[in-house]
């Protein structure tokens, strides 16, 4: 944007140095080809003052738009790592639960031998299981000592759960005000951007327009002066004709 206008002036002062240099070379239109490249270069120094007081200005908020909006994503990318934090922890939670659960399924109240794997499913509970049989190890005990530990961790991670999902609730309603807040000033600020613009747009060609105005005015006041004085010369010949005869 700024670079087009810098361009479109920098147009405008070489078109009025092609009509100075033609205005050196047409003697009869000397005069009124200065007058119009003083126009476009007075049009083109409007262009400038333009770009440096309206578009420099726009260019800074679309900026600071720019950087607001990155942040804005950043704080989005934070929420959105909680959210994962809280899942993962409920899904974490879940496994415990279950495999206290299975274990708790094993056991018999008449204290029977368990039936089933205490190690764990898949292969890895099935070659541990086969490890404690060859070492002898008192399923039951590793099974009750299991569910201990399987206690304790699951009130830790009920703890870190309901921790996180609190923690979670209160980022999306810190996200919530924070994308409401951005709304407001967004809006605030592109209504002030346009306006800015607009109401430099309008005032540039308002000049333009006027600066222009008295250049055809001007050629035109020229144009019949040259005519006035030519009707002259004309009617001088023709009065001198008429006297010599």
């Amino acid at each position: 944007m700024g670079a087009s206008s810098e361009d479109l002036t920098s147009d405008y002062h070489d078109l009025a140095k092609s009509f100075e240099q033609l205005g050196m070379l047409e003697t009869g239109l000397t005069s009124d080809l200065q007058q119009t490249a003083k126009a476009l270069d007075d049009f083109a120094d409007l262009e400038a003052r333009f770009t440096f007081r309206v578009l420099d200005d726009v260019i800074t908020m679309l900026h600071a738009k720019q950087a607001f909006i990155g942040s804005h994503k950043t704080l989005l990318k934070h929420r959105e790592n909680k959210q994962l934090d809280f899942e993962g922890l409920t899904d974490y939670l879940h496994t415990a639960v279950t495999e206290r659960d299975r274990l708790a399924s094993l056991g018999t109240p008449d204290g029977e031998p368990v039936h089933g794997n205490v190690r764990g499913v898949g292969l890895r509970g099935y070659m541990r299981h086969m490890v404690d049989r060859v070492w002898g190890v008192d399923e039951e005990q590793a099974r009750i000592e299991r569910m201990q530990r399987l206690d304790g961790r699951i009130d830790e991670l009920q703890d870190a759960v309901s921790l996180s999902h609190k923690q979670s609730q209160a980022f999306n309603q810190h996200v919530a005000n924070e994308h409401d807040i951005y709304e407001l000033g967004r809006r605030q600020e592109m209504l002030q951007t346009l306006r800015l613009y607009t109401e430099g747009n309008v005032h540039l060609y308002e000049q333009g327009v006027e600066l222009f105005d008295r250049l055809i005015a001007s050629l035109e006041e020229g144009s019949s002066d040259h005519t006035n004085t030519d009707d002259a010369a004309a009617k001088q010949e023709v009065s001198l004709a008429h006297s010599v005869v």
